[in-house]
């Protein structure tokens, strides 16, 4: 299965292989060695262990050099998503969920609730959108 990272600006699309080295270089890994937890948060030597990550089975240049920008821009402590997801439009609405999830988390919600708090988010946008009021003045 592909995999989102969602940071504070950017998101990433990693393919399976591409996950699958993101999890095994980057990620803190449960005890299994197999499971992480979607909610992960920038250690001390995250954009370091990005940096030197080897540009191989589906993690190429341009990816690469995609999440170096994107976690140049976070802090240690900051929480960012890894999603069993593949966005391919930024813009939709499912962008602008997670990335309101990632922000809540930030902000010291639990995943949980920042799940719930960025769903409610998302509707009051759709009752706010001027598309909708537009087709409802129709």
């Amino acid at each position: 299965m592909r995999m989102e990272v969602v940071t504070h600006d950017k998101m990433i699309s990693l393919g399976f292989l591409a996950k699958n080295l993101f999890v095994k270089h980057v990620l803190v890994v449960d005890e299994d060695g197999q499971s992480f937890d979607t909610l992960q948060t920038v250690q001390a030597d995250t954009l370091e262990k990005i940096k030197v990550m080897p540009t191989e089975g589906g993690f190429t240049q341009e990816i690469k050099d995609g999440a170096i920008c994107a976690f140049s821009s976070m802090n240690v402590g900051d929480k960012f998503l890894c999603l069993d997801a593949w966005v391919t439009n930024y813009q939709s609405e499912e962008a602008k969920f997670y990335w309101e999830v990632q922000i809540l988390c930030n902000e010291g919600h639990a995943l949980q609730d920042a799940s719930k708090l960025a769903n409610q988010w998302i509707k009051e946008q759709r009752k706010e959108s001027p598309i909708k009021k537009e087709n409802k003045d129709v």
